[in-house]
């Protein structure tokens, strides 16, 4: 309508027709203005989509280590939400969406409200992060874990964003040279874990170990006659995860929180929706349980300050009743230094420590037994293994037996679903054929890795990646097809960059022998493709303990102990849901017949 119209129409002798009028083209033209606003944006999605996919595909395929490149942005309709919907509600399908290209594993961007995350997930990438001096630990990720998941105030948030000196004994060369030294809590902590276990405080706590495991086994009143129970995976909470507090952190811990353990576990099923940042008045059950086993951290720690004295330590120089090992002395004698390091704040941080040490032992160890007692052949072949070495010491059985060696690595690649998130500093990480650009966040998931196709050895499909398989990890010496790695990716085998090792630099059971002729357990060539305890250069500070922990409670197990599965094999299921969090734990109950052998 022009000027002139509208103006006539004003002058129209009947008011209330000039004002249907009136309102009439005044709203025709509003509306319309509106649809073209609504068409704009709607097109412009579509192109920035449409530019998106082409992009995504042109990297895809011209990628190569000769000219590495930044993985290509995941196509996605909506700016900043980006992937967030699926990547909250649907973690375990959206990853291996976004993660493949053409059915093999591969690199790219997604977007998480705002926030930018590289999907780093072929396994010549992750094997490259063990190397790269540019790739390091996220301080954000760090913090949002202890925030969220265990309970960290803004003020010991703020003491972990402070220090980017990084956990290495040296300053990264990157960060602020008059850093005060006290102040250093990644390097606290980290190397409190290497001293603590590691050497021989890891043969003083596994010992401590063996002898609670054993007594707790006693206390089960377990005779030669079958005895019935709910679940195994409880069964393996009450006996392996009391062995462990116990072990790590005293025997006064469970004394003054008799609860504790039942609570943790229970605070152990809330970490996926605490992980999901909801507030209390949401998850007002979940932050209860919180509150209540930090309250026993808390009087734990009370006690420990008015009854430890030096002489309280016992003659292996490691364990006393009150703090329990030199890692938890260690760990309160240097921590409350740093500034703003408060009670509270070490109550958080030695929540997530006692968490992280049974959250992955001991599902593990009740997969481990629940595989070996689900065929009778492999039950029979693990305890030959054991009465062959002829001792329960666990450092033996890891390092000697082949059999248990492959169950338990075999148990990790199937259960374990973990993140993994690294950053550049410094410059620019060259990851083979992919570059992450510095100041970005990797990502890496287990879960993923353990299926990749294009290393992993199925015998032509016979042994799917999706279920167990014994011998997955053992090389026969008259069996050229034998072993963990396909025929296409045997050939790197023999490289030394593809042992895995020890923060030693010692390789990580490789080479685990039986008698000559027998089956070699080895993880040669899984450099990137087998991560159960992360990706990057400082993986899991606690693995060489935990899996002596483990192969020793499955062989005291299948040596000392008859078990039944009641209802026969356990399905290999996962949960989107908990998908990323730790080792999968069984998504039903397990009921089992026990007996001790005659």
């Amino acid at each position: 309508m022009s000027a002139a119209d509208a103006f006539h129409t004003i002058q129209a002798p009947d008011p209330d027709v000039v004002h249907i009028q009136v309102s009439r083209s005044i709203g025709s033209w509003a509306f319309d203005r509106a649809q073209f606003v609504a068409w704009a944006a709607l097109g412009a999605i579509i192109i920035n989509y449409v530019v998106q996919v082409s992009r995504f595909h042109s990297i895809q395929r011209t990628a190569s280590k000769e000219e590495p490149q930044t993985p290509p942005r995941y196509p996605s309709l909506i700016p900043w939400l980006g992937h967030a919907l699926p990547f909250a509600f649907d973690n375990m399908r959206f990853m291996d969406r976004v993660a493949s290209y053409k059915q093999k594993f591969t690199s790219c961007l997604v977007t998480i409200c705002g926030i930018d995350l590289y999907i780093l997930q072929d396994s010549d990438t992750v094997a490259h992060m063990r190397h790269e001096s540019s790739v390091g630990h996220v301080v954000q990720v760090y913090t949002y874990t202890m925030k969220w998941f265990f309970g960290l105030s803004d003020v010991g948030v703020k003491a972990y964003l402070r220090d980017e000196t990084g956990p290495d004994r040296k300053p990264h060369p990157n960060s602020d040279p008059s850093f005060p030294a006290h102040n250093r809590i990644y390097n606290i902590t980290y190397q409190g874990f290497l001293t603590g276990l590691s050497g021989p405080n890891l043969a003083h706590a596994t010992q401590r170990f063996t002898q609670l495991i054993t007594s707790n086994l006693e206390k089960q009143s377990l005779s030669r006659e079958w005895t019935t129970h709910d679940d195994l995976g409880y069964f393996f909470q009450e006996l392996v995860s009391k062995s462990i507090l116990e072990a790590l952190f005293g025997p006064a811990f469970l004394k003054l929180n008799p609860t504790f353990n039942d609570d943790l576990w229970a605070f152990d099923r809330d970490i996926p929706w605490l992980a999901r940042c909801l507030p209390s008045f949401i998850l007002p059950g979940a932050y209860r349980r919180r509150a209540s086993v930090a309250a026993q951290v808390k009087r734990w720690h009370q006690n420990a300050r008015e009854n430890f004295t030096e002489s309280s330590i016992g003659a292996d120089g490691d364990a006393d009743p009150y703090w329990g090992s030199e890692l938890m002395r260690h760990r309160h004698k240097k921590l409350p230094a740093v500034d703003g390091f408060d009670d509270d704040c070490m109550v958080a941080a030695d929540l997530g420590f006692i968490w992280a040490s049974v959250s992955n032992a001991t599902p593990t160890a009740s997969w481990v037994t629940a595989h070996l007692f689900e065929d009778e052949s492999l039950r029979d072949r693990a305890r030959a293994d054991v009465a062959r070495l002829g001792t329960l010491d666990p450092k033996t059985l890891s390092q000697s037996s082949p059999v248990l060696s492959s169950v338990f690595a075999e148990t990790l690649r199937l259960h374990s679903t973990m993140y993994s998130m690294l950053t550049a500093r410094g410059a620019d990480a060259k990851l083979g054929k992919w570059r992450l650009p510095q100041g970005q966040i990797g990502v890496v998931n287990t879960g993923l890795s353990h299926m990749d196709e294009e290393v992993w050895n199925t015998r032509d499909g016979k042994h799917p990646l999706a279920s167990f398989w014994a011998d997955r990890f053992l090389v026969y010496p008259d069996d050229p097809t034998s072993g963990p790695l396909n025929q296409n990716r045997r050939r790197y085998a023999t490289s030394p960059a593809a042992k895995p090792k020890t923060e030693e630099g010692q390789e990580y059971a490789s080479s685990v022998a039986a008698d000559a002729g027998g089956p070699t357990f080895s993880l040669d060539g899984l450099e990137g493709a087998w991560i159960p305890y992360g990706a990057g250069r400082h993986a899991c500070p606690g693995r060489v303990m935990s899996k002596q922990m483990v192969i020793y409670t499955c062989a005291l197990m299948v040596s000392q102990f008859d078990i039944e599965l009641i209802d026969g094999p356990v399905p290999v299921e996962k949960d989107s849901w908990s998908f990323g969090f730790n080792v999968a734990v069984p998504m039903k109950k397990i009921p089992f017949r026990i007996r001790r052998r005659a």
